[in-house]
């Protein structure tokens, strides 16, 4: 998970900032062999945290849990009963056994505490940093001369079909580009389109911002609180809407870039690790 985008993104630029003893595992996510190596490899401990809700089912020597809970897209929106009812399972641990909760949103607080009012009085929200990509050396790819940009996995709620039926020259990156080309088709995309139906926070957005690039998103879920007034905002249901968005484009990209920089310098990875560190302790 740690070598993937998002919650990977997440984990990479914490740890760096906080003193932990890492237990790195093989297994496939949410699966048997996972919880097996949890039992085998987590020695015993004062504090276990754990950045995601793939936590232990079962019992592990630590004095203190934490965990982080990013979202609960598998409970507002499940794929099967199966899934649904492994995900609840794993969300209900994660809520009981642990001490403290952290979550990256105050839409992902709302929406834990909809499943588990019980969490109220133990969780709190940590917003990502948006500082990583600032240093990387941009890399040349080839493009065409002008182009929007979508960042993200093809999973129905990430809502890439809308952008395809409004947008033609739009350039799709799944996770599988290297991190130098991605930050040169930021930093040269006419914008980022972010149509998304559900986040837990959106880190594509703040991750353009940062290196100059305008961002037309959906107004759903946690992706205004994270933008703020640094975007220009559609209705993620609406190809029309899409297409006004667009419209006003050229008009504010100017703003757009100015605002974009202000909001994401606001969130840095070393601010969000004090506060895990103040938090975890």
């Amino acid at each position: 998970m740690i070598h993937h985008a998002g919650i990977g993104t997440y984990i990479r630029n914490l740890l760096p900032h906080l003193q932990l003893h890492q237990v790195p595992l093989r297994s496939s996510i949410y699966t048997l062999k996972e919880q097996i190596e949890f039992s085998r490899k987590i020695p015993p401990c004062d504090l276990f945290w754990s950045p995601h809700f793939n936590v232990p089912l079962f019992p592990i020597k630590a004095k203190k849990r934490i965990v982080t809970i990013h979202d609960v897209y598998h409970l507002d929106h499940p794929q099967s009963f199966a899934k649904y009812t492994y995900a609840k399972m794993l969300y209900r641990k994660a809520v009981e056994a642990s001490a403290r909760i952290i979550t990256v949103s105050e839409f992902s607080k709302g929406r834990i505490l909809h499943h588990f009012p019980q969490a109220k009085e133990k969780i709190t929200v940590i917003h990502p940093g948006a500082d990583h990509l600032l240093h990387v050396e941009p890399k040349p790819i080839e493009t065409p001369s002008s182009f929007f940009l979508f960042v993200g996995n093809e999973k129905p709620h990430k809502n890439l079909s809308l952008v395809r039926k409004v947008i033609p020259n739009l350039i799709v990156v799944n996770g599988s580009l290297p991190i130098e080309n991605l930050c040169w088709l930021y930093r040269n995309a006419e914008a980022l389109i972010f149509p998304s139906f559900y986040e837990g926070w959106g880190l594509p957005p703040l991750e353009a911002m940062s290196l100059g690039c305008p961002v037309v998103t959906s107004n759903a879920a946690s992706i205004p609180e994270a933008c703020q007034n640094a975007a220009l905002y559609f209705d993620a249901k609406s190809p029309e809407d899409l297409k006004r968005a667009l419209s006003l484009l050229p008009e504010k990209k100017e703003a757009l870039i100015a605002k974009g920089k202000e909001r994401s310098s606001q969130l840095t990875w070393k601010h969000a690790a004090r506060q895990h560190a103040e938090f975890l302790l």
